[in-house]
């Protein structure tokens, strides 16, 4: 309840500090969807994978303190799932490489990431760049990715100071306001007792 009551009070709150109604029209009429504009943006947009990408970002989070717990192995697995779920348009391109089943091609490609992030063949900056570009009108899926980010760093019930350090990089990276950050950690904090 007081994760929507804080949304709510956050709306009022943009509601009433607007400076003029065009601006708010004006935002209205945005595209979320990103249009790539050049060939090497059109290659990066038909290549993207949101699991994959964050895979990445959650596998870095969990190594942040040196070692992955299952806990947190469990977690981006169940939560990389569900997002598998929900975008069945990257899932015939991850099945070809990873698997049959959902969980199959998960638990697969997380084998191959940790691997592929601990001999260093991640280039992490590369992955947000990506991720910033396209959804750079779209800040909701920025904020998504911070909040995974700290239910896998929250799912031993603690958070390091090394995992904390690297959630806050990585949200800086993606433009997502400390504001922002000090929210969303709130609401994975009450989310997960």
């Amino acid at each position: 309840m007081s994760r929507w009551s804080s949304k709510i009070k956050d709306s009022i709150k943009i509601a009433s500090n607007f400076q003029e109604p065009k601006h708010l029209l004006d935002s209205f009429y945005v595209s979320k969807i990103y249009i790539p504009q050049t060939e090497q943006e059109k290659k990066e947009f038909e290549e993207f994978s949101l699991v994959t990408s964050s895979m990445a970002l959650l596998i870095h989070i969990a190594e942040a303190d040196k070692i992955v717990k299952p806990e947190e192995k469990q977690r981006i697995i169940d939560d990389l799932i569900f997002q598998l779920e929900q975008r069945p348009y990257e899932y015939e391109g991850l099945s070809e490489k990873f698997g049959n089943t959902d969980k199959e091609i998960i638990g697969n490609m997380f084998d191959k990431l940790l691997h592929d992030y601990e001999n260093e063949k991640i280039n992490l900056n590369e992955i947000i760049r990506i991720i910033d570009l396209f959804y750079q009108n779209n800040p909701e899926k920025r904020y998504y990715l911070v909040r995974l980010c700290y239910y896998c760093a929250l799912s031993d019930n603690e958070l390091s100071e090394s995992e904390k350090k690297a959630i806050k990089e990585i949200a800086a990276k993606l433009d997502v306001a400390s504001e922002e950050v000090v929210r969303i950690e709130k609401e994975a904090r009450l989310e997960l007792v």
